[in-house]
């Protein structure tokens, strides 16, 4: 089991600070794709902060990615899955993740 450390590596600095960003690009390209009638908000619950407006979708989005990147640098020497993926490296994915998805969004605005 692991324990809790608060010493983080400049990867995880970098990745945990890259997914933040990426989280604002993705509800700022989310929102454009909207304006545009190009996509729709498939999660209900960020849909129903859509629904009262850009800025309450926006801070919450931002509001549940910190509390989200919080918990996993606190968390970051655990494993998650039955012990089989570190939560540092589900971080990793994350960001990875984030980065297809914007740039899917990009191609959707024919920007890249």
């Amino acid at each position: 089991m692991g324990h809790f450390v608060d010493r983080y590596s400049v990867r995880s600095v970098f990745v945990l600070v890259s997914v933040l960003i990426l989280s604002l690009a993705d509800a700022t390209l989310t929102l454009k794709l909207i304006s545009l009638g190009t996509a729709r908000e498939f999660n209900p619950v960020m849909d129903f902060f859509l629904e009262m407006g850009a800025l309450p979708f926006l801070l919450v989005k931002y509001a549940l990615t910190c509390g989200s990147v919080l918990t996993a640098m606190i968390l970051k020497n655990h494993t998650i899955i039955g012990g089989r993926v570190s939560v540092k490296s589900m971080m990793g994915f994350v960001m990875v993740a984030y980065i297809g998805l914007i740039i899917y969004e990009l191609a959707l605005l024919h920007i890249f």
